[in-house]
């Protein structure tokens, strides 16, 4: 019985996806596609699997994940120690506050050419763009979650002796994990995204050219099974870190 409820459950959570599939095969075989430019989604899926297996899909795929993992790191390393920062010290919060607020909504692509004009094509300007990309939602974040602080949790712990840096470690570093983690999931996200789009402009080697240039040779039952790889592979890497956030947040 409970298998069967799992089953049903398991069903409903991909229903989306096989909607979406079933949908794609229909209007490959009436005249809303244009033509040649929508391929049956069966064939997509075979197209997919001889890349997987011949085409070098895998290597240029790894080739962006490692690309856009360094800019996710980077990202991390700057976001925390910034947003430490304008937590903790007023003039970094008033000067570089408002550099954040305005880069928040600034689409993070627009500045792809500007960094290949000045770092050249290949790995620096792609990584860059990628920290650009993941950077400011750990600032916020970690700025949010200490100004949310209780103040009642640090002044407890100074009520039994503690020091400032055990009280870093041990209060205030797990209260703000609730709003760090999830951070890190919406950051890899939008490397993962920028890093692709970086690729797609100007790249020797990576999934993001890999995919324009099938495109480009008119190769669209690869193009779109090349597109349905990442995508797949993305959902998986996010469900990883979604099993990881709620590992370090278990106790909550």
């Amino acid at each position: 019985m409970r298998a069967g409820v799992r089953l049903v459950l398991s069903l409903n959570r991909y229903l989306p996806l096989l909607i979406v599939a079933a949908v794609w095969q229909i209007l490959a075989y009436t005249p809303v596609r244009a033509e040649g430019l929508l391929p049956t989604f069966s064939d997509c899926v075979v197209a997919a699997w001889g890349l997987i297996n011949h085409g070098g899909l895998l290597f240029q795929l790894g080739v962006s994940l490692l690309r856009a993992l360094a800019g996710l790191f980077i990202a991390i390393g700057v976001g925390i120690f910034i947003g430490l920062g304008m937590s903790y010290v007023p003039a970094i919060r008033r000067t570089i506050g408002p550099i954040v607020t305005m880069t928040y909504s600034l689409p993070k692509s627009a500045l792809i050419p500007i960094l290949f004009i000045w770092m050249g094509v290949g790995n620096a300007a792609d990584i860059t763009v990628a920290v650009l990309g993941a950077v400011v939602p750990i600032i916020v974040s970690t700025y949010e979650g200490i100004r949310n602080l209780p103040l009642q949790y640090t002044r407890s712990a100074q009520s039994f002796g503690a020091g400032k840096y055990h009280i870093f470690f041990t209060v205030t570093v797990p209260a703000i994990l609730p709003f760090i983690v999830p951070a890190f999931r919406i950051a890899l996200a939008f490397s993962m995204v920028i890093v692709i789009s970086a690729e797609m402009v100007g790249s020797f080697v990576g999934v993001g050219q890999y995919t324009y240039n099938l495109g480009q040779n008119g190769n669209y039952d690869k193009m779109w099974g090349c597109i349905i790889v990442t995508v797949v592979v993305i959902y998986i890497i996010d469900q990883v870190a979604a099993y990881g956030m709620r590992y370090l947040l278990r106790w909550q």
